[in-house]
C-alpha cells in the first residue's frame, strides 16, 4: 500500500502498472479510473489504450473508453482503438459507447468505412441500426 498525489511521477508509475498487469479487476478499475484524470500524458493514454483493447473486464474497457472519448477526433492511435472495440468487442455496451464516440469523426474515410460494414452485416440489431443512422446523417461522397 502507499500513498501520494496523482501528480507524484512514483505514484504514476505504480498505477500504470496495476492497470497493465494486476490479476485483480478491482486494482485494475481504481488504475485506470485514476488515469483517466490524466488522459493528455502520452504513457496514460497508451496505458488506456491497452485496457480497451486488451482487459477481460468490460468495466476495465469502459473506464478507458471514458478516458479515450475526448481523444477520438484527434488523435489517430485512439481512433484506431476505439474502431476495434466497435469492430470486435465482445460486450454489447462497450461496442455502443465506442460508436457513440466516433460521433465528432464521423466523416473519416476509416470510420465509414466501419459503419458500412456493421450497417450491412453487424450480428448486433443496435450496432447495425446505429450504424444506419450515422451512414444516414452523412453527406455523399463522390
Amino acid at each position: 500500500e502507499t500513498q501520494g498525489s496523482l501528480n507524484d511521477e512514483r505514484i504514476q508509475q505504480l498505477l500504470l502498472f496495476a492497470a497493465r498487469n494486476n490479476y485483480n479487476s478491482g486494482v485494475r478499475m481504481d488504475s485506470v479510473d485514476l488515469l483517466t484524470q490524466r488522459p493528455n500524458d502520452n504513457h496514460v493514454r497508451e496505458a488506456l489504450i491497452y485496457a480497451l483493447r486488451f482487459d477481460s473486464n468490460p468495466g476495465v474497457r469502459l473506464k478507458a473508453l471514458e478516458g479515450l472519448g475526448s481523444y477520438v477526433k484527434d488523435d489517430v492511435r485512439v481512433r484506431d482503438a476505439v474502431l476495434q472495440a466497435l469492430m470486435s468487442d465482445s460486450n454489447p455496451g462497450v461496442r455502443a459507447q465506442a460508436l457513440h464516440l466516433l460521433e465528432p469523426c464521423k466523416a473519416d474515410s476509416s470510420v465509414r468505412q466501419v459503419l458500412q460494414r456493421l450497417a450491412e452485416n453487424d450480428q448486433n440489431q443496435y450496432i447495425r441500426s446505429q450504424a444506419r443512422t450515422v451512414l444516414a446523417q452523412l453527406p455523399e461522397i463522390d
